[in-house]
């Protein structure tokens, strides 16, 4: 029995070799960094000033942090993002917002002209009039958007996008009846790197144009009209 034993040892470490070897060549030359940021305060009473526990919603003490942790090697990237609110700052959307985990995510190639992020990712087309996922953790904001986004430069100055996926709101998971999927695609040629006899002009141009989709299950209500 122990022969036995042994010799799926064996067998078993021959198997996984080659996954090491695998795993030892994908981390070797990979760059990890990360950042992290805690805001904590602490409340009291000012009856002068109208703060009472009821008012500050009982809460003596309120914190928001976050970790960030980005894994780099050649053209593949990958990230992830923890965050916490116990007890969220005074200001921010208590009830929505309280508790921990990791809202964001993804993982991304760059093959050549084209570049692919699927999870977590943040996106603008243009000036941002059309579509802009942006966060901005003092303020409490993030609506960044989980799906799939692709970006291609076939040439100097020509810039096309494609994204389909949808926003993050809060902690809620994603339901047909809460979200709308959003799609789009965006193109920006700039002129100035097209055409070479304009690469030392002092007018820039840049010719732009979006389009984006947002498609949401209808609340459809029923009513019954009563005729005597």
């Amino acid at each position: 029995m122990k022969k036995k034993n042994y010799s799926v040892r064996i067998l078993l470490l021959l198997a996984f070799l080659p996954v090491v070897s695998f795993t030892q060549d994908f981390l070797g030359g990979g760059k990890v960094t990360g950042n992290m940021q805690v805001d904590a305060q602490v409340y009291s009473e000012d009856s002068k000033l109208g703060i009472t526990d009821s008012t500050l919603n009982y809460k003596k003490f309120g914190m928001n942090g976050f970790a960030n942790i980005l894994y780099t090697n050649g053209d593949f990237k990958a990230g992830i993002r923890f965050e916490g609110y116990l007890n969220p700052l005074s200001g921010f959307d208590d009830p929505r917002y309280e508790g921990v985990g990791i809202p964001y995510w993804f993982a991304g190639y760059k093959l050549g002209a084209l570049e692919i992020t699927a999870g977590h990712f943040y996106e603008q087309f243009g000036s941002g009039l059309v579509l802009r996922s942006w966060e901005e953790w003092t303020l409490g904001y993030d609506n960044n958007i989980y799906g799939f986004n692709a970006k291609f430069t076939p040439v100097s100055g020509v810039t096309l996008k494609g994204l389909v996926g949808v926003q993050r709101y809060f902690w809620e998971p994603y339901e047909a009846n809460n979200r709308g999927i959003v799609r789009g695609m965006d193109g920006d040629f700039y002129l100035n790197d097209i055409f070479k006899g304009m690469t030392d002009a002092k007018t820039k141009i840049t010719l732009g144009g979006s389009f984006v989709i947002r498609y949401e299950q209808p609340d459809i209500k029923t009513f019954t009209r009563i005729v005597e």
